[in-house]
């Protein structure tokens, strides 16, 4: 039989997560296994380092991106949960996958908004033109009012957009702006999303406003000064 040695949790998260394991004996401590190491099979280091890759895919993606069975996926996924080198996080039915390496609590829960498309579009379009009304957002992002409203609600429910009346319309912005644009900027490259990356380049384009410049006693019109960035024109967002 293989030697079993207790690990405290501080010693498994300073490896990395990258240790034997048998099982999960508690808070705090984990049962660890000389034998077994979590990472040794191939398939389980490909299912660990794509979702490090990409945090907050979803378990479709990882199939499909894999080329896994979803059954075959399903069981090494338990286990890596199961050994705390992964963890999940819920976004509406779906369940988003992260690798235990100490991103905030609630950037996941951003992120695992993010990682579905028609939220995605919502929010990298509100980052660009906040306070759009809902006939607005859905005319620049060409979806059906019926299906911006649900996604819109649950946007709204989890805390990323918020919404107000505007006369007799709703409007729409996004609550934590600088979070936001932080999580599409640096994870911009796992999207594969041309309305992400256009954002992107928008964004790290837009500096704070230039002061207006001095008007010199003989010029015969002021240098206007240049728009707030959110106030700027964006283009077009197609999903």
């Amino acid at each position: 039989m293989d030697k079993v040695q207790r690990l405290p949790q501080n010693t498994f998260n300073a490896w990395g997560g990258v240790v034997p394991f048998v099982v999960n004996e508690g808070p705090g401590m984990f049962v660890a296994n000389e034998g077994h190491e979590m990472l040794e099979l191939d398939a389980r280091r490909r299912i660990y380092d794509f979702v490090r890759d990409h945090p907050g895919t979803y378990l479709r993606k990882l199939a499909r991106d894999l080329g896994m069975p979803l059954g075959t996926l399903e069981y090494h996924v338990h286990h890596l949960e199961s050994s705390g080198l992964l963890s999940t996080r819920a976004a509406g039915r779906f369940k988003a996958f992260f690798v235990n390496d100490g991103m905030d609590r609630r950037d996941k829960d951003v992120l695992a908004w993010l990682r579905q498309r028609v939220p995605r579009g919502i929010v990298t379009a509100l980052m660009l033109e906040p306070n759009l009304t809902h006939a607005e957002l859905a005319q620049r992002l060409r979806i059906g009012a019926s299906t911006l409203t649900f996604h819109a609600q649950r946007l709204v429910q989890a805390g990323i957009v918020q919404e107000a009346r505007r006369g007799r319309s709703k409007e729409y912005s996004v609550v934590d702006r600088d979070r936001v644009a932080d999580l599409l900027v640096r994870h911009r490259g796992s999207f594969l999303d041309r309305i992400v990356d256009q954002f992107a380049e928008v964004w790290l384009g837009l500096g704070p406003p230039r002061e207006t410049a001095p008007v010199d006693d003989a010029a015969t019109s002021p240098v206007p000064q240049e728009a707030p960035w959110h106030r700027r024109p964006a283009p077009e967002l197609v999903p």
